[in-house]
């Protein structure tokens, strides 16, 4: 009974009679208290994950301060929202004043996430200034949650092993670059805080008997929710781990369910009144926390609250009661709020759906994204299903800890959602690394085994056996194999000077892109979707739109503006009445080939702009050499 007690307490399941004995309980003890005095300082491994992130992104890095330049259109847009706050916008108030005039651009955004960049901006300013404080608040903040997010999966780890090596974690994620992409400096957007929050419900629902760690997973379920719903399919399935958890009465499932409860119902209480004001709290939002969410989660809380008055015992009974609960909340929130039937996007139209929800690359599925990109990408597919395969094994033959089960579902769901949206992979490989680290402890274990083997050939053997778990390797050779269709490079000899800069990138992106159009007399420009954020950042001027699905006319008269003939673009200009086009040209290689130049894609106003052959109408008033293409309506369009 006393072994028993021993190896529960270490956190696998229990065993058959006869099967688990003192020494292997001595032995468990034995680990942890090995891996307890090599355990490394967390300063020293703060040292090292920040000392990688300046090595490794060095040149983003040096961008990002010298120019302002960040990877993604959403991290300038993010950074407007801070700097409008900071100018005196309300807290409530989200909306992008500058962009689709007059009406504003509507967004759905929280912020909770402009909240800590803005305190980096205002504590940076007296000692770096007001243009280089927000560059360093957006070098920072990626960093410190890169921090968070590897603290929390070793801790993870630790749950699921007593074996664990912190730097073996670290390393495996640090080498997943598919997901270490949302941590570069000036990734500021919340895909990173998103990813963070996702490994701390892991980590309460793994943290057994501790009042915190159960609360703590409810209470962050609320607050992903506020930042945005990307993480719903997987708060849907840990809160259905949890009932899983009490039809199988696991050890402490019962107060696992009245503690996550509480934190759920505390998180309601304490952000569903600064996400949402006063005057919106029972408005229908589908995309963002509303009274929809907030319903939803209200009858998840209550009804794990119920499951725990239930006494029957019955594995049977239970798991049609915890079903029952289950099914009940989501028809009433269906039943409450049909306009939400859809998801998230249920509010978009079937046009802008189509023609620009459809086009963005992280939204498509796998095998769509694989067709246009190359079979390449199923790589990390078959990666994470390979590891998922293997955790299921080291479960089930009790070489590591059943903590490590809800991370597999972790790894299950994002299979899933992969065939919906490609992006989930990213999570993914994160969420692999618990199964990688316990996998290469046991390669450890196994070459150290053998007699007569020096120190260096088992880590020569280990280290070996450790490549075919990280990521890029299957990434590099699923792209040697399968190169993508299609690839080709621009001669440099023929591409334009600026795209021979070293680490240009794919989007206008750098101070420098716009130290032209910041010179104008403010007005409307009528950009591409990708530019506009950060025409907001560097210029005074207006922008028609961006990508952000709320302003849905404004996307669509820019796609058509550019995708139009002459005489369609022209009705635009009447009706958006810009003062300024402004176009960001492709990399040389991202530009459509000559091929495809027929009939109206000929004719279009961005092919035209592309093949330099502008409409007389269109007065180019921007340096040759410069990447962004500044034109005027000379004869009011």
């Amino acid at each position: 009974m006393e072994s028993a007690q021993t190896n529960e307490k270490a956190g696998f399941a229990p065993m058959r009679p006869g099967q688990f004995d003192v020494t292997q309980a001595t032995t468990i003890d034995a680990d942890r208290t090995r891996a307890d005095s090599v355990r490394p300082s967390w300063l020293r491994l703060l040292f090292w994950v920040v000392l990688f992130q300046i090595a490794w992104y060095f040149r983003p890095l040096q961008d990002l301060l010298l120019h302002g330049a960040m990877a993604d259109p959403d991290d300038f847009l993010r950074l407007h929202e801070v700097q409008n706050w900071l100018a005196g916008q309300g807290w409530y108030d989200v909306s992008v004043p500058r962009m689709n005039p007059p009406e504003g651009g509507d967004l759905h955004w929280s912020r909770l996430i402009d909240l800590p960049i803005a305190l980096l901006t205002v504590v940076l300013s007296p000692l770096a200034g007001a243009e280089l404080a927000p560059r360093l608040a957006a070098a920072f903040w990626p960093t410190a949650v890169l921090c968070l997010t590897l603290a929390t999966l070793i801790a993870i780890c630790e749950r699921a092993s007593a074996k664990t090596n912190p730097f073996v974690v670290i390393l495996f994620a640090l080498t997943n670059i598919a997901a270490l992409s949302q941590f570069a400096p000036g990734r500021i957007d919340h895909h990173n805080v998103q990813i963070l929050l996702v490994f701390l419900m892991l980590l309460g629902v793994m943290s057994g008997r501790h009042w915190l760690g159960h609360a703590g997973a409810g209470f962050c379920m609320v607050l992903s929710m506020a930042i945005g719903l990307d993480n719903l399919p997987f708060i849907a399935l840990l809160l259905g781990w949890l009932g899983l958890a009490w039809v199988f009465d696991l050890e402490g499932s019962r107060g696992g369910l009245l503690r996550t409860a509480t934190g759920i119902l505390l998180g309601l209480v304490v952000i569903y009144p600064i996400s949402v004001p006063f005057d919106q709290w029972i408005a229908v939002r589908c995309d963002s926390l509303s009274i929809v969410y907030g319903a939803a989660m209200a009858l998840a809380a209550a009804g794990l609250a119920a499951l725990v008055i239930l006494k029957t015992k019955k594995r049977v009974v239970r798991l049609g009661l915890a079903a029952l609960v289950g099914a009940s909340a989501v028809a009433v929130t269906a039943l409450a709020f049909p306009e939400c039937r859809a998801g998230p996007y249920s509010a978009l139209s079937a046009e802008l759906s189509q023609r620009w929800l459809s086009q963005i690359h992280e939204a498509r599925g796998i095998v769509d994204f694989a067709s246009r990109f190359g079979a390449a990408n199923y790589a990390l597919l078959v990666y994470i299903a390979l590891l998922l395969a293997a955790g299921v094994a080291l479960v089930r033959h009790q070489l590591a800890s059943r903590h490590l089960v809800p991370v597999l579902a972790v790894l299950a769901i994002c299979l899933v959602l992969s065939f919906l949206q490609v992006r989930a992979l990213r999570l993914g490989v994160f969420a692999a690394v618990p199964v990688c680290v316990i996998l290469a402890d046991l390669a450890w274990r196994h070459f150290s085994a053998a007699r007569g083997r020096s120190r260096a050939v088992v880590m020569l053997m280990t280290g070996l056996s450790a490549l075919v778990l990280i990521s890029p390797v299957w990434l590099v050779t699923a792209n040697a194999v399968l190169p993508p269709p299609g690839s080709r490079t621009a001669a440099v000899a023929d591409a334009p000077e600026w795209s021979r800069q070293e680490g240009v990138a794919s989007i206008c992106n750098r101070d420098t892109d716009f130290s032209f159009l910041a010179t104008l007399p403010a007005g409307l420009v009528l950009n591409d979707l990708n530019t506009g954020p950060a025409i907001l950042v560097f210029t005074g001027h207006s922008v028609v739109a961006g990508n952000y699905h709320r302003n849905g006319r404004a996307i669509l008269d820019t796609m058509d503006f550019f995708a139009a003939d002459e005489a369609a673009a022209r009705a635009i200009i009447e009706r958006r009445k810009p003062q300024y086009i402004a176009y960001c040209l492709p990399l040389p290689a991202a530009q459509p080939e000559s091929a495809s130049k027929k009939g109206s894609i000929r004719d279009s106003i961005g092919r035209r702009i592309l093949d330099g052959r502008e409409p007389a109408w269109l007065q180019r008033i921007s340096p040759a050499d410069d990447r962004l293409k500044v034109y005027r309506i000379t004869d009011g369009g």
